[in-house]
């Protein structure tokens, strides 16, 4: 949960009474808003809002005026990374050799067509895309990783990315990292 905290004010001075706003919220990716349950501000014109787990969404606080004060709004964008598990193999890996790479998206909203997850090694100061598996409905994936032409041993880093995605309602977030051992020949 999020705690979003606020002030009603008007023309630049804070309401000194309780005031009730209507409460909107619109997932990520969508044009359809949503009515919540309005809240109260306090006597001086604070808001409190519990904002429940979920996707990136706007959350839209309108104050709807009175006869002499027209009515405002206050968007909020709350901004979900993207999450998945991550799992690599548990013991070192022989050159020529296979390693399975394994996850599951976290959070729900897994579009039906899946969510693409890119794989990424650490190598030469920087994260480096090597393949792009596919998530089933269930938000599953996984991906075998063939090691070769590497001489001694070496330990490498992994991690997975999920990007902002059309019918995935996160932003781009990324996976715990994940390290491999190899020994070469």
């Amino acid at each position: 949960m999020s705690l979003l905290r606020g002030q009603l004010k008007i023309r630049g001075k804070a309401v000194k009474r309780r005031v009730r706003l209507e409460v909107f919220s619109r997932r990520l990716g969508t044009e359809q808003w949503k009515r919540l349950r309005p809240i109260r501000t306090s006597q001086s014109g604070r808001l409190r809002y519990r904002a429940r787990r979920g996707p990136a969404r706007t959350i839209r606080f309108r104050y709807p005026g009175t006869r002499k004060i027209r009515g405002s709004d206050a968007p909020v964008k709350l901004q979900v990374a993207a999450s998945t598990s991550m799992r690599g193999p548990r013991r070192a890996v022989v050159n020529g050799e296979y390693a399975t790479f394994r996850g599951r998206l976290r959070g729900g909203w897994v579009p039906t067509a899946g969510a693409l997850v890119e794989l990424q090694v650490y190598a030469r100061g920087s994260w480096r895309t090597f393949a792009q598996p596919r998530t089933d409905r269930a938000g599953r994936w996984r991906y075998q990783y063939r090691f070769e032409t590497i001489r001694g041993n070496a330990r490498f880093r992994f991690r997975a990315r999920i990007r902002r995605q059309t019918g995935y309602p996160f932003a781009t977030g990324t996976s715990r990292t994940v390290h491999v051992r190899v020994r070469g020949l």
